[in-house]
């Protein structure tokens, strides 16, 4: 069973007509998408790139959210709204909460 705060797969099959296929397919490549990203993310932080993770949670929350993963969106949001914001005594906490819903989100799978 899926947790639908995490990914709601059911939203996702909707959104592509039922097509299974489809889903497999667009979950592969999320999944691909995700592959090293906690690794970028730390990089980023650790140089005190804002711009690196302003873009990286920018890019992460679009793909998060044409994927139904919810959780990760909101995420990638709050991380994408402090870097935006310049907000770097919360960059590490926000870092802390999107690496916890990409597992959370890994864990399903």
């Amino acid at each position: 069973m899926c947790d639908k705060t995490v990914w709601d797969r059911q939203e996702l099959l909707n959104r592509v007509g039922g097509d299974e296929e489809l889903v497999a397919e667009v979950l592969k490549d999320f999944l691909g998408s995700l592959s090293g990203i906690i690794e970028r993310m730390d990089a980023f932080l650790e140089a005190d790139d804002i711009d690196g993770l302003y873009h990286l949670s920018h890019k992460l929350k679009g793909t998060a959210a044409n994927m139904s993963a919810e959780s990760i969106r909101k995420a990638a949001s709050i991380l994408q709204s402090a870097a935006m914001e310049k907000k770097t005594a919360t960059l590490p906490d926000a870092c802390k909460a999107l690496s916890n819903e990409i597992g959370r989100f890994l864990k399903l799978r």
